[in-house]
């Protein structure tokens, strides 16, 4: 037995005060005469004896009325397990998932539903003076706190779906945390029972360290009627360029996380209010890819939506993305002493770009405000101070290419490319080569080129610059001896091992080169991602022509949000993380704005949970169990009616049988001084 308020057992010292007056308690004496004394003196004998027996009676009774009391205020109870408990109050901690994957059909309605109402029938089955602990995906302070039951059924109905996706390592985890403050520093907790209310999926259920918990675990599955979903879970194009009359192509992939076998299923694209269709078939268990071809007509943003037909989960249904179709991008050519003509003409031949020409003489920080692409043509010896400028328009967003000069400077020229992550220059070789290698596979050459060719005319390449560092950039072009011409890295930047005059190569001369300068140029366009995912860690960078003097934010038919947001030269860093955006932003294309509207952003939810596979009870068991999680019950409910059959364990309370047996006292008190003559 233990007692939810031992301090209360010191009032017991008040037992003293009865004893004390039946001690102290002398009647006056009177004196009577008879003639004859000693039948009177046997009557008082007898009623002398009846009196003391009386008024211990009545001492007694009053002990164990104050004893009782004193114990009822207490709160004594037992346990009906083995679980070792202290004295404080009782609380119930109930975790209610309310992930996507709870929005699945189950027998009386959504699963978020039943696990609602069966968490009321539960906490109305716990006692009065039990404290309800409720929390759900969110784990924000909001839910730090006890409440009263009054407050947990108010709460209960305020529980939504949540994009936020939580395994039950972190819940536990969280759970811990809060109610070991709350007992170390506010309310001292006695019996600990634990709900957790869960489909428990495969991909969330997971448990990867020891908790040291006594407490009772009472686990609850909830069961959808069907294990069907289709969902949408990538979009991208065949080619990253978007320009007018170019021609492309939009792949999405569509996954069946389910036992049967979708047919003649209708997926929809919606680009700018213009609806296409297409009719797949997607095995159990697999993913089918399809693609729509797109011809873009008009310059402008692009806002667009694809949808798949299902019967179960619908919120990883439709995938939205957006994206800008450029009329213009902007290049600078840096000329430096072996500049060549052929860098200038390439990109002039091409009405779609902008070419400014500048000597490095004349160059300074604002010549590349609104430029997209920098190129350095025929580059020997940078300036410490066009290193620091170039350094920041990269991590501005901008691109660069970098052609070295026939006499390059390797210190000035390494601290240029270590500024732009590349690999660096080792020596100056003259071990005549030729293009052996294009690597057709990579997304630079996409769409470039019909058919991969290994027979396409190749330059020779008389002298060139071996590298070092390569591990800072991915070969577009390789010398048969196995030596690069030309790298990129994952920051839009290149460099060309190979200086353009015709006794270096004739790399110029030949139709490759034009190629990959216009590709460079198509490529260096800044723009917002294709998509983002809510939640995720994720920084997008937003390029402005223009200083806003208006913070950027995001406008949806969901409302207006303003992202934590980072202001540098020509851009915007925002990001879409923590409770606040994931709680108040939707799936959706989104207006983005500041002074005026300065593109689209689309969002979609996580698909972590779309695969809505679940553990069973003994993999859920021993999930638990190899945590250190002993006490473990566990329900399934797939009916709905069997909520009502699951029990809380509840602690033996003996206050209120303790107050009726102080009630008695006070009666049997009554009766001894009214009847006992």
């Amino acid at each position: 037995m233990h007692f939810v308020y031992p301090e209360r057992l010191w009032f017991l010292l008040l037992i003293a005060i009865p004893i004390i007056i039946h001690l102290f308690h002398f009647r006056k004496q009177k004196t009577l005469y008879f003639s004859s004394l000693r039948f009177i003196k046997f009557i008082e004998q007898e009623n002398k004896s009846t009196r003391k027996l009386k008024h211990l009676l009545v001492l007694l009774s009053r002990i164990c009325l104050l004893t009782f009391t004193v114990l009822a205020f207490a709160q004594p109870s037992f346990e009906k397990d083995t679980i070792s408990s202290q004295a404080g109050i009782d609380v119930l901690s109930i975790y209610i998932d309310n992930s996507y994957s709870m929005s699945a059909k189950g027998t009386e309605g959504e699963l978020l539903s039943e696990a609602r109402e069966t968490a009321k029938r539960l906490i109305e089955k716990a006692s009065d003076n039990t404290s309800i602990f409720i929390c759900s995906n969110k784990l924000d302070a909001t839910e730090q706190r006890l409440l009263t039951k009054a407050e947990a059924f108010d709460y209960l109905e305020k529980i939504d779906y949540s994009p936020i996706v939580r395994s039950l390592q972190d819940v536990l985890l969280w759970q811990q945390t809060f109610l070991n403050k709350e007992n170390s520093e506010q309310t001292k907790i006695g019996k600990l029972t634990h709900l957790v209310l869960s489909d428990f999926q495969s991909v969330t259920a997971a448990l990867n360290r020891k908790f040291e918990i006594n407490s009772t675990f009472h686990l609850i599955k909830f069961s959808a009627q069907s294990n069907a979903n289709l969902t949408i879970d990538s979009v991208w194009f065949a080619n990253p360029i978007h320009k007018l009359g170019f021609q492309n192509e939009i792949f999405v992939r569509v996954t069946n996380h389910s036992s049967e076998n979708f047919t003649n299923t209708e997926i929809t694209l919606n680009l700018n209010g213009s609806i296409r269709s297409s009719f797949v078939e997607i095995p159990k268990m697999n993913a089918v890819t399809t693609s729509f071809k797109l011809t873009e007509t008009s310059n402008g943003l692009k806002t667009g939506k694809l949808s798949v037909n299902d019967k179960q989960l619908f919120w990883d249904d439709d995938f939205y993305f957006s994206y800008a179709v450029n009329s213009t991008a902007s290049i600078l050519v840096l000329n430096s002493e072996n500049a060549s003509l052929a860098t200038e003409k390439a990109f002039k031949v091409e009405p779609y770009f902008y070419t400014q020409i500048l000597s490095e003489q004349s160059f300074n920080r604002s010549a590349l405000e609104k430029v997209d692409l920098l190129v350095f043509n025929g580059l020997n010896s940078p300036s410490s101070g066009l290193i620091n400028d170039v350094k920041d328009f990269v991590d501005n967003g901008g691109s660069t290419l970098v052609i070295p000069g026939k006499q390059v400077d390797f210190l000035s020229v390494n601290q240029l490319l270590s500024g732009l992550k590349l690999p660096t220059l080792a020596t100056k070789s003259s071990n005549a080569s030729r293009i052996q290698e294009v690597r057709f596979k990579d997304s630079f050459f996409a769409g470039v080129f019909e058919k991969e060719d290994p027979n396409l005319s190749m330059p020779n390449i008389a002298n060139y610059y071996t590298t070092k560092n390569e591990q800072n950039g991915k070969a577009l072009l390789k010398l048969r001896n196995n030596n690069s011409l030309l790298l990129k890295n994952g920051y839009k930047s290149y460099l060309l091992t190979t200086a353009l005059q015709e006794d270096f190569s004739s790399f110029a001369a030949n139709a490759i080169f034009p190629t990959v300068l216009l590709r460079m140029g198509e490529l260096s366009v800044r723009s917002l991602p294709l998509y983002a995912t809510i939640g995720e860690d994720n920084s997008i960078v937003l390029p402005l022509k223009q200083v806003s003097e208006k913070p950027i934010r995001l406008k949806g038919s969901n409302g207006d949000y303003i992202p934590s947001q980072q202001k540098r030269t020509n851009q915007v860093v925002f990001t879409l993380t923590g409770p606040e955006a994931t709680e108040k932003l939707k799936s959706g294309n989104y207006d983005v704005l500041g002074n005026e509207k300065l593109g689209s952003l689309s969002l979609n939810y996580s698909r972590i949970e779309s695969d809505i596979k679940a553990k069973n009870k003994e993999e859920i068991i021993t999930l638990f169990r190899n945590s250190g999680i002993k006490n473990i019950t566990f329900s399934e409910i797939k009916n709905g009616e069997k909520s009502t059959a699951i029990e809380l364990e509840k602690s033996s309370e003996l206050w209120r049988v303790f107050l009726l047996i102080a009630l008695l006292f006070i009666f049997v008190e009554m009766v001894l001084l009214k009847f006992m003559k």
